[in-house]
């Protein structure tokens, strides 16, 4: 309760003297570095992009570069007639502006209408946008019944999306325009709280944490709550950063069980028994729809296209080019903007495939050549699977520099890691162990044939069948 104390040290107190303000740097410098964060990483995006068309066009949904277009000619129109559409800002500019660099003539008139045309567009534009929001914050849609036929209000709330979607939204349209996650007040907090624990308390439990809910409710509490209240205002989302240091990035365990996950084939589908022909239709699948991700062609919608139901887009872009690198004290995950290759594994062998090269991908060649590992090399994505704090230790100690160097960030920075099992897994209705023996070599393999600090690895085995195993934190 001492540190929790320390903590929570914003507090305002009205003595003869003024008003006496409390508070804790280190914690507001953690808001305010969170809030800088969110920022310069859309900055980054933005400037980082050959073409940043899509991002423009992103950030004016649901307006369009033709209503630009239009304002200016409806200024335009207007003033040629002596109408003043900008309630005196045209000739405001035309006269403080551009009459001393161009005189009163056209050229400065056409100017002013410009400036002010671009202005009045982004401030309807702005409100749009707001509206936009607001309109997306309704829920009720999300509590009708399936089975019944839905109400007026949810029904009119559908019709208006489907309306919005004839614009086209583009994958990252509606980012700006998500409502924000919402803040729950205190008390509904600790309701929550105490609820979920009634069922793992006995009475004498329950009780007495009940008397410390009200103790804190009362006390340190609302000093906390004053925190998250000011991270909300200055957070595109109060709790993501958070979540993914503290819940994932600063575990020290090893991610292999504890974090990654992993993902099946199709159970019943399956397309080829051959090993090489599975891998390169994955790897072409792979980057084509990396390709429509940064080309922002996938659809913002989450539930079902037809219910045109937007959703935050955001992990899109860490699916691919991007990994977990390890520390001391807590992982940073790292995306790259591109990467011109991926990285095989094979009979404990790394290759380093580019993909830009106009070649084919020769999966063949790898899966029937006499492969020898170098020394190490087999064993080498082991360091992966242990703890998070000593393989942080052995990245800087044995690949700081050199060929280590290179090879580790071949692997790293690829799009993704292609795993080609020498073992046959298969689906079977009558003999549930299979299933169980196909999940298990998803989720860890032998830990030295899966990099675990990688986005997502696909796994693909000699019958031709596949899977995946994922990175959490992204």
């Amino acid at each position: 309760m001492a540190e929790a104390h320390s903590v929570a040290a914003l507090s305002f107190t009205l003595t003869h003297d003024g008003v006496s303000v409390s508070y804790d740097q280190e914690l507001l410098r953690d808001i305010w570095h969170a809030f800088t964060r969110a920022y310069k990483r859309r900055l980054a995006r933005f400037k980082c992009k050959a073409d940043c068309k899509n991002d423009f066009i992103t950030g004016i949904f649901p307006a369009n570069t033709y209503s630009f277009c239009a304002v200016i000619i409806s200024l335009t129109v207007f003033s040629v007639f002596r109408r003043d559409l900008s309630f005196g800002i045209v000739p405001f500019v035309q006269h403080y502006l551009f009459a001393f660099l161009f005189g009163d003539g056209v050229i400065s008139q056409m100017l002013s209408l410009v400036i002010c045309g671009a202005l009045i567009w982004f401030v309807a534009i702005q409100a749009i946008r707001l509206s936009l929001k607001a309109f997306l914050s309704y829920k009720g849609w999300l509590y009708e019944d399936p089975l019944k036929s839905i109400s007026n209000k949810s029904k009119i709330w559908l019709q208006a999306l489907h309306f919005i979607s004839k614009s086209d939204p583009m994958l990252h349209s509606f980012q700006g325009a998500l409502p924000h996650l919402p803040l729950p007040s205190l008390q509904e907090t600790l309701d929550k709280h105490l609820t979920s624990m009634r069922p793992i308390c006995t009475d004498e439990e329950y009780d007495e944490l009940v008397e410390l809910t009200h103790k804190f409710s009362k006390g340190i509490g609302r000093r906390l709550q004053r925190y998250l209240v000011i991270k909300w205002i200055l957070s595109i989302n109060y709790i993501t950063d958070w979540w993914e240091e503290f819940v994932y990035l600063r575990q020290r365990s090893p991610i292999m069980i504890n974090s990654n996950y992993y993902g099946f084939d199709t159970l019943r589908g399956h397309p080829t028994n051959c090993q090489a022909a599975r891998a390169a239709n994955i790897t072409y699948v792979a980057l084509k729809f990396r390709r429509m991700v940064e080309r922002q062609e996938v659809k913002p919608y989450a539930i079902a296209t037809r219910a045109k139901v937007p959703f935050c887009s955001m992990q899109y872009e860490r699916i691919f080019n991007s990994c977990r690198i390890p520390g001391e004290e807590t992982d940073q995950f790292f995306h790259w903007d591109d990467s011109k290759h991926i990285a095989v594994l094979c009979k404990g062998c790394w290759f380093k495939i580019p993909i830009h090269n106009g070649k084919r991908f020769a999966a063949n060649s790898i899966i029937d050549g006499e492969l020898t590992p170098a020394p190490g090399e087999e064993h080498l994505a082991v360091l992966t699977a242990g703890g998070r704090t000593d393989w942080a230790h052995a990245r800087k100690k044995f690949f700081s520099a050199g060929t280590n160097k290179t090879s580790l960030h071949a692997i790293e920075r690829a799009a993704f890691v292609m795993i080609l099992d020498d073992k046959e897994v298969e689906y079977d209705e009558n003999d549930q162990s299979k299933l169980d023996h196909w999940a298990c070599d998803l989720l860890h393999g032998n830990a030295k044939d899966r990099w675990f600090d990688k986005s997502f690895n696909f796994i693909v085995y000699r019958n031709g069948r596949m899977g995946i195993n994922a990175e959490h934190s992204w």
